[in-house]
Formats: structure tokens, sequence, C-alpha cells
């Protein structure tokens, strides 16, 4: 008389070959969930240091200051923003002048609470 169905050493089989297929999936899902974590994060700081350094630009050359690190409010309070001013030579943007001149650089540097990495965009003012 044949007997119908599996054998335990074909059932244990199977089920070890599902559970290496969903290791397997798994593995991918959790790095696609970290990645599109990390787009929405840079994401936010990209629209938030664009909309800082608008608010700063926009003021008069001799408004513009540095802001210590500061909370943005609401549902954003897990970012933080801080504004670095800088006065620059004409002839050399990137060299930090000891002395006051007609060129300010302005970083504009957000922050994620928790998050390893920053933000930072930097923008150029002048009073010529």
């Amino acid at each position: 008389m044949k007997q119908h169905g599996f054998t335990i050493i074909e059932t244990v089989l199977g089920i070890a070959l599902l559970s290496a297929v969903f290791l397997g999936l798994s593995v991918l899902l959790s790095s696609a969930a970290r990645d599109s974590v990390e787009a929405e994060v840079m994401t936010t700081a990209t629209l938030l240091s664009r909309q800082m350094m608008e608010e700063t630009l926009v003021k008069d050359f001799s408004q513009i200051s540095a802001v210590s690190q500061t909370v943005f409010s609401g549902s954003l309070s897990d970012y933080t923003y801080e504004v670095t001013v800088d006065y620059v030579e004409s002839a050399d943007l990137t060299s930090v002048s000891i002395s006051a001149t007609d060129y300010k650089r302005v970083t504009i540097t957000i922050t994620r609470t928790g998050w390893p990495s920053t933000y930072s965009l930097m923008g150029l003012k002048t009073d010529v």
C-alpha cells in the first residue's frame, strides 16, 4: 500500500528553505526601510536649510549675524539649526578675514536628534 504525503525530512527541508528565503527578504526590506528614512531626513534637512538661508539672506547686510543652535518648533522639533557668519575677502571667498569686509559667508547647519550626520548649506551676502 502506497502512502501519500510528505515525510518528516521533506517537511524539515521545506521549512529550512522557506526560512532562508524569508531571512533574505527581511534583510532586503530592512535595508530599504533604512534608506527610506535616510532619504526623508536628507530631504527635510535640505528644505529647512534652504528656508533658513532665504530668511537670512533677505536681511540687510548689517543685520546678518550668527545664531546659536536653535530647535525648530512643532513637528520639526527633532531638527536644530545653527547659523555661522564669517567675513571673507573678495579675492578668496573661502578664507575667513580677521577684519570686517563687504562679504559675509553664511553657513546654515541642520542637525537631526539621534542622527549621525549634519547637513550644511553656504551662501554669500555682499554689501557692495
